[in-house]
């Protein structure tokens, strides 16, 4: 595992896919190495990823993550192209999503949550590593796949898988080249994900991990920001237990029954500073690569701006969702303008 964190760019600093070029496009000249391309709401993970190789020449896209909403057959096609278009330069990442991703949104398959992961990943990891031409046929429970090999190995085309739990992480250990750690996930517990890939695998092994990011010059105001993204993330079901593991259930009882109840300003009230910087890094833009670096043991850190989950509960409390948007340009700004000074 790296020592030093790099800043991968991810396709959440835009707001479209115009502007995400404009950004991978100055962030390689400024002397980045990486953008993150990802299957988010109103986002196509190939589409952007394609989209960033096509405007580039030399930086690196890790797709973290690609989800199982498409066919194992689609993905290893759309990796592979990306891989041709950009020998070298690309690492394909794979997730599993979540209940209301998968199958509210596109009316695919989520659960058994681990073993469909299992299958789709050892399909598409299948079909990409067989020699080229060759027949393919993959059958599981829930996936299958039939299609020719498209000759890619590990240095060419690395896989990674996108985990936050402990079993997920195992998988990622056992069957592909890295694991990219879920956004949201508490620094006490990324640091015990990280000691469990360590202690399952010795060797080189990639880390990447998402990381929430409220920035303003005013450091209060900064925290405001967090602690409203906080409270939206703890309002979604499939978040909370990551409270929980790091708090235990009595620690983290105040909180969710307040959100549970409906009393969202209570609730932001009694999120406290420490609760906050364990799942956010908060901070001015001019110190905000250097929190960053603090995130020890991982390869890339890639900062996604505050504002995607607190409108859950901003909107009840009347708080303008513009300085949200303040916050993401600003960060932009002290992302990029950092390289630059570099260059």
């Amino acid at each position: 595992m790296g020592s030093r964190s790099h800043i991968g760019l991810s396709r959440a600093l835009t707001p479209s896919t115009r502007s995400w070029a404009r950004l991978v496009r100055r962030a390689e000249a400024a002397g980045l190495g990486q953008v993150n391309s990802a299957d988010t709401a109103g986002a196509d993970c190939f589409v952007d990823g394609g989209v960033a190789v096509a405007v580039t020449s030399s930086i690196r896209l890790a797709v973290s993550v690609a989800l199982p909403t498409r066919s194992p057959l689609q993905t290893a096609i759309a990796a592979a192209s990306l891989a041709d278009l950009a020998p070298g330069r690309v690492t394909l990442g794979l997730g599993i999503g979540s209940l209301d991703t998968n199958e509210t949104r596109h009316g695919a398959g989520y659960s058994p949550p681990l073993p469909r992961m299992r299958e789709f990943l050892r399909a598409v990891v299948t079909l990409l590593r067989s020699s080229s031409g060759e027949p393919v046929a993959y059958e599981g429970t829930y996936y299958r796949a039939v299609g020719t090999g498209m000759g890619l190995d590990a240095e060419e085309l690395p896989v990674v898988l996108g985990a936050h739990g402990p079993r997920m992480t195992e998988l990622a250990v056992g069957e592909t080249g890295g694991v990219i750690v879920h956004i949201f996930t508490p620094l006490q517990v990324l640091a015990a994900r990280l000691a469990l890939a360590a202690r399952l695998r010795p060797d080189p092994f990639l880390v990447g991990v998402g990381r929430p990011v409220a920035v303003h010059e005013d450091l209060d105001r900064a925290m405001e920001l967090a602690r409203l993204e906080l409270a939206g993330v703890m309002s979604i079901p499939r978040f909370q237990p990551r409270l929980v593991e790091l708090r235990g259930k009595e620690g983290a009882a105040e909180v969710l029954d307040l959100l549970r109840d409906g009393r969202a300003a209570a609730a932001v009230d009694a999120i406290d500073d420490d609760l906050v910087r364990e799942f956010v890094t908060v901070s001015e833009p001019d110190r905000i690569v250097a929190e960053l670096a603090t995130i020890d043991g991982v390869d890339t850190v890639v900062p996604v701006p505050s504002g995607i989950f607190a409108p859950i509960v901003a909107g009840r409390l009347g708080f303008d969702m513009g300085v949200f948007e303040e916050s993401r340009v600003a960060l932009v700004e002290a992302l990029v303008g950092w390289a630059e000074e570099r260059c």
